[in-house]
């Protein structure tokens, strides 16, 4: 992996440098080694690394007449860590569930992601018609919560896909998405008729139950002394 270092010279002109080596550590600065030097004198410098793992650099001035700026030694501080990583984070949909109570009309999206660098916000969440898309933003730079409550809007299709995205510190990506397209009417909002209660004019009146065998409907009413 290739990047640059951007650095300062201090305390001496630019003309006088005749040298900028760059040292590296890689175990933390119980050893430091000489890495290369940059050839113009001018940052930033060029860097190409080619094993994964975490980096410490700091330069060494050295001006024509030969001063040299203090070599790096066992136990020295890194201007900067740098950390490689090309191994992708894991992803995995868990589950779509309707969501109930405070969630009613959502449907709750579970997730598991983990990776030794994972991004500050790791997550972004899509939806599709199709399993090959194209994909429509849910929303994007989730913390890594294990979940999301998500509205359908009333205007999406009957069965839709979903997909998580994970992305780590160093930029690489995971995906995963549903296998099976999940339902949407099971966050649609429901209600049934739970208790009956005469008005004050009609006191006298009970509710029962009967069956209606031309329609099927149970609605018949019993009142005291009357069938």
């Amino acid at each position: 992996r290739r990047f640059q270092l951007a650095y300062d010279i201090d305390s001496i002109a630019r003309t006088n440098v005749s040298q900028v080596e760059l040292w590296v550590t890689t175990n933390q600065g119980r050893q430091w080694q000489k890495w290369g030097r940059d050839e113009d004198c001018q940052s930033p410098l060029e860097v190409e690394v080619t094993n994964p793992g975490t980096y410490g650099f700091r330069i060494v001035v050295v001006s024509n007449q030969g001063l040299a700026g203090n070599t790096p030694t066992p136990g020295a501080t890194a201007d900067l860590w740098v950390t490689v990583d090309r191994t992708s984070p894991q992803a995995k949909l868990l589950s779509v569930q309707t969501g109930h109570g405070s969630r009613a009309g959502h449907l709750v999206i579970r997730w598991r992601a983990s990776d030794r660098h994972l991004a500050a916000r790791p997550i972004t969440l899509h939806v599709s018609e199709s399993s090959q898309g194209p994909w429509t933003l849910i929303a994007a730079g989730l913390e890594n919560t294990s979940e999301h409550a998500w509205r359908p809007p009333a205007t999406i299709a009957r069965r839709i896909h979903l997909r998580i995205e994970v992305r780590d510190a160093a930029g690489n990506l995971s995906r995963d998405q549903t296998a099976s397209p999940v339902d949407v009417r099971s966050a649609a909002p429901r209600g049934r008729i739970r208790g009956f209660q005469p008005l004050e004019e009609n006191k006298t009146t009970t509710a029962s139950q009967a069956v209606d065998r031309r329609n099927h409907q149970r609605f018949d009413f019993d009142r005291r002394g009357t069938r």
